[in-house]
């Protein structure tokens, strides 16, 4: 049942501690940062890459994608973001998050970024138990498109906001799930949450998520949604009602311009400030993160309690909205149209996709079934090419995972074949291989 107190002291007592934690979680972000960046910073193209990230950034703030595949798009996102996202949930939903006291939760946040969600669901819990109420038992599964978004919150922030709050491992248990669009399963529950955060700003076919989006609900039957978009596509969200009350949803709107964070983001800006010393050509650094996010809607949706089943039902292992956890490259399943993509062919194709779809993913299928189609032929030539440098590195380590070891030897990024002098696969960046043309 939702927590109930009998008189608002305490639930003040809650709110006024989350907000006394603004500068222990300022400092907690800049310090994964900082553990990142000196990880990293020596790596081929850190710089480039870092400069190109600052710069798809502002995309968001005109109300285009960003795109969430190179290596360095979450700690840039970190930086300016994160804090926005911890804010913007908690600022709408901790009401909510407070009533989960001592109840059994399955959450899935759909498109979980860098894991502002589980920041905010975290923080609501350690501050149940200082006051000595039961906190939830929680089950949080983070799916997004980007592996290198979910890995700097697994890797790195998660890591440094465990070594300030601590909980008992019946408390908590965190998941990672690197997904795209759509596949089925067929398990539901009642007693699962699911949260959106700006699923529905995509420049991208918005009928189509939309569509899908209703699909899940209709397949899931989750007790909650948590819904959260800029205040600009608020009738995105605002659509769905119609089509979720058929099915027994109730809708709570929450609009609000006062957010709950407010304190100046000193730990951040400091480092902000730092890296702009050393990269002095990324304007972006220039500007002061903050807690405060202009533009803000939320919906909560709620089963209506007089139809949910009280018979047993089977649990949620996950939800397929996209494809498998990527832990190595030979781990992923490519759904059928992925499959269809990657076959052999002989005559040239266009694979077209948004940010995230595993384009990426089925040009290197294609690779490894081409070269295996002519049976390691010495005298085939494959090049590849690509405007993202760290995307390079990341195409040559799935090949290697793939390509028989017998069969072949790497040098830098190209793949020689055995009775082989000249490269049978070479990866270029695409300036390289404009120089590497002229060069010819």
């Amino acid at each position: 049942m939702p927590l109930r107190f009998k008189n608002n002291t305490m639930l003040k007592e809650i709110k006024d501690w989350i907000l006394s934690q603004q500068d222990v979680c300022d400092q907690i972000i800049a310090n994964a940062s900082k553990e990142y960046w000196e990880a990293n910073k020596h790596k081929d193209n850190f710089h480039y890459d870092l400069k190109k990230c600052h710069e798809e950034s502002y995309e968001l703030v005109g109300g285009r994608d960003l795109c969430y595949d190179r290596i360095n798009t979450a700690f840039t996102y970190s930086l300016w973001y994160h804090p926005r996202r911890i804010n913007t949930f908690l600022s709408f939903f901790i009401d909510k998050l407070i009533e989960l006291s001592g109840q059994k939760i399955e959450i899935f946040d759909l498109g979980a970024g860098t894991g502002a969600v589980q920041w905010a669901l975290l923080l609501v819990s350690f501050a149940l138990k200082k006051f000595n109420l039961p906190p939830p038992r929680l089950r949080i599964i983070n799916i997004d498109t980007s592996p290198f978004m979910l890995y700097f919150n697994r890797d790195y922030l998660w890591q440094h906001f465990l070594k300030q709050y601590h909980f008992a491992t019946d408390e908590v248990q965190i998941e990672y799930s690197v997904n795209s669009w759509n596949n089925e399963n067929d398990l539901e529950s009642s007693n699962t949450f699911i949260a959106s955060s700006y699923l529905f700003d995509s420049s991208d076919n918005r009928d189509k998520i939309k569509q899908d989006f209703i699909d899940i609900v209709k397949r899931y039957n989750p007790s909650t949604l948590l819904l959260l978009t800029s205040l600009n596509k608020k009738q995105y969200i605002d659509e769905l009602i119609p089509d979720f009350n058929k099915v027994g949803y109730i809708e709570e709107k929450k609009s609000n311009n006062s957010l709950l964070f407010n304190k100046p983001l000193k730990h951040i800006n400091t480092f902000r400030k730092e890296l702009k010393t050393k990269y002095n050509d990324i304007n972006p650094l220039n500007n002061a993160s903050r807690w405060n996010d202009p533009s803000h809607y939320g919906i909560i949706f709620t089963k209506n309690q007089q139809e949910i089943s009280l018979t047993n039902s089977k649990k949620i292992d996950k939800i397929d909205l996209f494809t498998p956890p990527i832990t190595v490259r030979t781990d992923v399943r490519l759904n059928e149209k992925q499959i269809n993509a990657s076959q052999y062919t002989t005559s040239p194709s266009v694979i077209i996709g948004p940010a995230g779809c595993g384009k990426s993913i089925v040009i290197s299928e294609k690779v490894v079934n081409t070269v295996n189609q002519h049976n390691y032929d010495p005298n085939i030539k494959i090049l590849i090419t690509t405007f993202n440098k760290s995307l390079i590195g990341q195409l040559s380590k799935w090949l290697s995972e793939m390509l028989d070891d017998t069969r072949h030897r790497k040098s830098d990024e190209n793949f020689f074949f055995e009775g082989s002098n000249l490269a049978n696969i070479r990866l270029l960046h695409f300036l390289e291989f404009d120089s590497w043309r002229v060069l010819l």
